[in-house]
């Protein structure tokens, strides 16, 4: 898991927290005191053994994410998109000088009149209610804004929690990813003080009626209680198991499957967007003339109309697609969101690979076509077609998964390349659109430090997890081995630890 590096400000759950560590700057030549990271390395969707054997192998990291001052929602759309674009004509020799010309609501300096259609207002950030019971929680601000979910000055400098696990059975995938949200120290605040309480949706039917938060809150209270030495989860994995049946009993996974699954269910379990009173809003319509950064901040909040919680706020960020007829150049774009990213492998004949190459690969355009092609409104027809995609919106903590396993007919087959990462400094600025990274004439960068690793030891039949996580307070790594916990070093992060030779992982 990474951590962002940048500045604090872009988004409203951290902007005025006063104290938010002390992250880098966005600016060249500003003084940038590192933050922290996750690198998470579950294995993809599939049930895999767990017993020690071979080298190690990481697939998922998180980064986390602070970027510079997006423009605030609150602004008219004109000021918006004369901030964001400029629709003056570039003409050798210049224009003539003609009074301003406004029309369809754009200022134009030039004489000449540009027909645009204006696209809808954003809409109005959803307001919720929120129930809570002061005899038991401590009063946080109940109107939305800059730090929706939980105050961090109200959370003090604690070390994180340094308490392992006990193995129940080829359960090391969920102590790997246990102990790596864990590690996500405001996520654990959140949780440790209470506030969580004042957000659980019992009402909610995609959740679990607050059963999962209530029972992951417990488990993180003792591990930072730091009363016992290692904790035995088994009412934390009963009560996953009643609402997954798949990680009932003694069962092989893999931990980014159980880690998809948890933070859905901590996500709909403190929903409160899903609240009846919650504020409805219309889906934006495809519009290609509406400026990108408009059209984004418009499909986040229809998102975040029915989906706000502390899980969206930290760890979702949204993905662009753009489709271009080949034939007649038609194009749609959509912005999705997304908890992680899963990024492929390069094939580079067994070499060694970097984590940008990955991010690289990912954002490769691609060609539809046959079965694949595009049904373009355009032409009427299934066209061959281009698909670019990128990252339109970072979370503050960045999840990515690599995806090591691929089919091979009827069989399953892991990608052995070895993927070197950055400890500090994964710097994701090339992978955003021009109007993130320029801002005002300064060059805005997305950087993020690691903060925990949920490694992958062995084969596809034969495997075991642990985690890496990065304790701030004291400054040390700790391996976490089900119940066994020691320090590490940072050299160690990127070392097999049967071995002690570097081994393939992200």
């Amino acid at each position: 898991m990474y951590r962002s590096s940048s500045n604090p400000g872009l988004y409203s759950h951290t902007s005025n927290f006063s104290d938010y560590p002390k992250l880098k700057s966005n600016v060249s030549g500003e003084p940038k005191p590192p933050p922290k990271v996750w690198l998470n390395s579950g294995e993809p969707s599939t049930a895999h053994a767990y017993k020690p054997a071979g080298p190690r192998s990481a697939e998922v990291n998180v980064y986390r994410h602070s970027p510079a001052n997006p423009l605030n929602l609150d602004q008219s759309f004109n000021t918006k998109l004369n901030q964001l674009t400029d629709l003056r004509p570039s003409i050798a020799g210049g224009l003539p000088t003609a009074p301003p010309v406004r029309t369809d609501s754009v200022t134009l300096s030039p004489s000449i009149a540009i027909r645009r259609k204006p696209p809808p207002p954003i809409p109005p950030k959803p307001v919720p209610t929120v129930s809570r019971d002061d005899s038991i929680i401590s009063p946080i601000a109940s109107t939305p804004g800059n730090g929706d979910f939980f105050s961090l000055s109200e959370l003090g400098s604690v070390s994180i929690g340094v308490t392992g696990l006990k193995n129940l059975g080829n359960s090391c995938y969920m102590n790997s990813t246990v102990q790596c949200l864990s590690g996500t120290e405001y996520l654990s605040r959140f949780f440790n003080g209470g506030s969580y309480r004042r957000f659980v949706n019992r009402s909610n039917p995609m959740g679990t009626k607050g059963a999962v938060a209530e029972e992951y809150a417990r488990l993180v209270r003792d591990m930072w209680g730091g009363q016992s030495p290692f904790l035995v989860p088994s009412q934390f994995k009963n009560t996953i198991g009643q609402f997954s049946s798949q990680f009932q009993g003694h069962d092989q996974h893999d931990s980014q499957e159980f880690l998809a699954f948890l933070m859905d269910a901590i996500h709909e379990d403190l929903n409160v967007a899903r609240r009846s009173t919650a504020i409805k809003i219309e889906e934006p319509k495809d519009d290609e003339e509406t400026p990108d950064k408009i059209r984004q901040e418009m499909a986040w909040n229809y998102y975040r109309a029915s989906n706000w919680s502390i899980i969206v706020d930290l760890f979702q960020g949204q993905l662009k697609s753009k489709l271009q007829c080949m034939t007649c150049m038609k194009t749609s774009t959509t912005f999705n969101p997304f908890m992680y990213l899963s990024l492929p492998i390069p094939s580079v004949g067994g070499r060694a690979v970097s984590l940008q190459d990955c991010l690289s690969k990912f954002v490769e355009p691609e060609i539809l076509e046959g079965e694949d092609a595009w049904f373009c409104p355009s032409c009427k027809a299934k066209r061959r077609t281009k698909k670019t995609l990128s990252i339109a919106k970072l979370p503050s903590i960045l999840l990515v998964h690599l995806k090591r396993f691929y089919f091979q007919g009827p069989f399953k087959d892991k990608v052995e390349t070895y993927v070197d990462f950055p400890v500090d400094g994964l710097d994701v600025s090339g992978f955003m659109p021009t109007y993130m990274t320029d801002v005002g004439g300064r060059k805005e960068r997305f950087v993020y430090d690691l903060y925990a690793i949920s490694n992958h030891m062995g084969t596809l039949t034969s495997g075991h997890y642990t985690a890496q996580v990065y304790n701030g307070t004291r400054k040390q790594w700790h391996l976490f081995d089900d119940s066994r916990i020691s320090s590490c070093d940072e050299a160690s992060l990127k070392v097999d630890f049967s071995v002690n030779t570097v081994s393939a992982f992200v």
